[in-house]
């Protein structure tokens, strides 16, 4: 139950800005901010790829101590940058990073309950800020919305964290864990350089290019592509210890795993086709949910290769796609070819990680073949919605024919393991 509780709220919070802050201030206001604020949004991320290595390489009571030291480096370093070019919202920075120290501290910690309530009183603060804000009881921009609403909370739970069990390591440990920090942050970014580029950097290099009200709705838009897969029965970070732990059945569960993903994102990409033509006011955001099996498909093949070892061929395949995606930015000029850029992108590095896999003799190539359709779909939704829709169709016939997986014995598996 408190799984479930964890993985709800990190999808409510993950939710609140993307969703909420457009439905009250509008798509105008909401790309403003985003193009204002990008720089700040891509650090925090970066922080967040490269601090990852800590929860196994350090000692659980030392973290939170360990990343605040990072954090007071990182934000110092924007400082400086804000000197000569604005790099965002300092204050905004100081509480994001802050608030994601306490709950990494939190996860290594495995104070689930702990997490969960410090997530619920982000989720209450942020939320109690939106409604006064609407209703003219304050006058808060999203900027000062998102300063609140996460420095509160921060700074609450580093207090806690401080009465209840953190240690301050001595200055060897620390100096320590930032130089293992500094010697695995090139390997960190550039294995998750594609993911990254995609889901954070495109809005900073996209600021120049669309117009606010044109940024907002593609930063919605890819929002809702990385939320829905927060939905699948089994979390990307479950999937990854699955992959660990499974030794030779690794291969036969991606195999599962994958033709189980491709059917499970088509089904809901082709509901959410058809609430985008029963609601079209809806139709906008929905535009990419036909390369949700692709995006799905990316993380799964991105956590296999990294059970399996393959850094190398990942750090390869990452620095590739992002080299073709960058110089393609050169001729995206509309949010049609923005959001076209973000589908063909996002499966090209699917496919190349599928091929990877398959050259390796550990995957399906049908899989391959069906998730280069994702693409076209999204390339047809606005004018040809009906042959979207048939595209995704036809990927879940084919699936449903070809799968080689049982879901009970999927679950068995994943159980077992």
């Amino acid at each position: 139950m408190v799984n479930v509780l964890v993985q709800l709220v990190t999808l409510l919070n993950g939710l609140l800005l993307n969703f909420l802050a457009p439905a009250v201030y509008g798509l105008h206001a909401f790309g403003e901010f985003i193009a204002a604020n990008a720089m700040v949004l891509l650090v925090y991320k970066c922080v967040t790829i490269i601090s990852e290595p800590l929860i196994r390489l350090s000692k659980p009571n030392y973290l939170l101590v360990i990343l605040l030291s990072l954090s007071a480096l990182v934000v110092m370093a924007m400082a400086l940058l804000s000197l000569v070019w604005s790099p965002g919202s300092l204050p905004m920075l100081v509480g994001i990073l802050v608030l994601s120290n306490v709950l990494i501290a939190l996860q290594a910690m495995r104070w689930r309950r702990m997490y969960v309530a410090v997530q619920l009183l982000a989720i209450v603060v942020f939320v109690g800020l939106l409604a006064a804000t609407h209703f003219e009881y304050v006058a808060l921009t999203i900027v000062q919305l998102m300063e609140w609403a996460t420095l509160i909370p921060a700074v609450m739970g580093v207090a806690a964290l401080f009465v209840m069990r953190v240690q301050v390591p001595t200055w060897e440990i620390l100096m320590h864990s930032l130089a293992d920090l500094a010697r695995h942050m090139p390997n960190m970014l550039s294995v998750t350089a594609v993911m990254n580029l995609f889901t954070n950097a495109m809005p900073l290099l996209l600021a120049g290019v669309l117009i606010p009200r044109e940024l907002g709705l593609f930063r919605v838009a890819t929002a809702l592509i990385q939320a829905t897969t927060s939905v699948f029965p089994v979390s990307t970070q479950a999937v990854l210890a699955a992959f660990n732990r499974a030794g030779e059945l690794a291969t036969k569960l991606y195999i599962s795993l994958a033709q189980f993903a491709l059917l499970y994102f088509a089904s809901a990409a082709l509901v959410l086709m058809v609430v985008a033509q029963a609601i079209p006011k809806f139709a906008p955001y929905l535009a990419l949910v036909a390369c949700l099996p692709a995006y799905f498909h990316a993380i799964l093949a991105e956590r296999f290769l990294t059970s399996q070892h393959a850094l190398h061929s990942l750090r390869i395949a990452n620095l590739a796609i992002c080299a073709v995606a960058i110089s393609a930015l050169l001729v995206v000029n509309t949010l049609g070819a923005a959001l076209l850029h973000y589908a063909i992108g996002l499966t090209l590095y699917a496919l190349v990680l599928s091929i990877i896999i398959a050259a390796r003799g550990q995957g399906a190539r049908s899989t391959i073949v069906l998730m280069a359709l994702c693409p076209l779909a999204v390339a047809t939704t606005a004018q040809h919605p009906w042959v979207s829709m048939g595209v995704m169709g036809f990927v879940l016939v084919v699936v449903m024919q070809r799968r080689v997986f049982s879901v009970a014995e999927l679950k068995t598996t994943l159980r077992d393991i």
